[in-house]
């Protein structure tokens, strides 16, 4: 067992020495600098992801669903992998635009003592699995993003789409020269509803974002709100 116990769900990424994303607060409350968390959260990750997919799955519910959508929960259904390579002048220039100092972002010194490199702000995660709108070899346009949730829309013959919440999970760092496969997966689609807005059904989509390992960098979940049928 490490030194410090941390559950998994319960750890949080928070403020060290005055810097973010140093280091990790356990269940007890004791602060892990993410020099010594490192070593193990890998294998932590593994058991987290397994407990958080498996969860996940229980959610699936089998309604009144069209069969198309019903054969879409719970698996890859989009895959969008490596779009663009991570860069370090990419995220500068983003930082600028921000204006976020993060030593983490930019100090190689300081950055290798705590995380080993520099990382690329872990906010910018799902922007680097989005595919550019031309290509010189794609013909016709290309997919549009978060395409699963356009497709559900689609299927349950939908108007309007709102996302509602939107929640991003953080593993493992990207750095230079990585590059991510963001797999779509839809978890739930809810029973047709009134809404304030008319008749409509809430669905959730998982993004899940890998490493080129297989490791896994992050899980973005978005909750939407669908209303409006569209006109035969």
């Amino acid at each position: 067992m490490p030194p410090y116990p941390l559950s998994v769900q319960g750890a949080e990424l928070v403020a060290y020495e005055g810097l973010s994303l140093l280091a990790y607060r356990s269940q007890s409350g004791r602060v892990v600098p993410r020099a010594i968390a490192a070593r193990w959260m890998s294998v932590l990750d593994g058991w987290h992801e397994m407990r958080v997919l498996e969860a996940r799955s229980e959610d699936i519910e089998m309604n009144d669903l069209p069969q198309q959508v019903k054969d879409w929960l719970g698996k890859p259904v989009i895959v969008v992998d490596h779009v663009v390579t991570v860069e370090q002048g990419l995220w500068t220039n983003f930082c600028v635009a921000v204006e976020d100092g993060n030593p983490l972002y930019w100090d190689y010194p300081l950055s290798r003592d705590e995380t080993e490199s520099v990382i690329a702000p872990p906010m910018m995660l799902p922007s680097w699995a989005i595919e550019h709108d031309w290509l010189p070899d794609r013909a016709g346009p290309g997919m549009r993003t978060l395409e699963l949730h356009f497709m559900v829309k689609d299927a349950l013959g939908i108007k309007n789409g709102l996302v509602t919440e939107v929640e991003l999970e953080l593993h493992e760092p990207l750095r230079h020269g990585d590059s991510v496969r963001a797999e779509q997966i839809l978890r739930r689609v809810d029973e047709e509803r009134e809404t304030k807005l008319g008749v409509g059904r809430n669905w959730d989509i998982d993004v899940v974002y890998r490493k080129p390992d297989g490791s896994l960098a992050g899980i973005q979940s978005l909750h939407f709100l669908g209303y409006g049928k569209v006109e035969a």
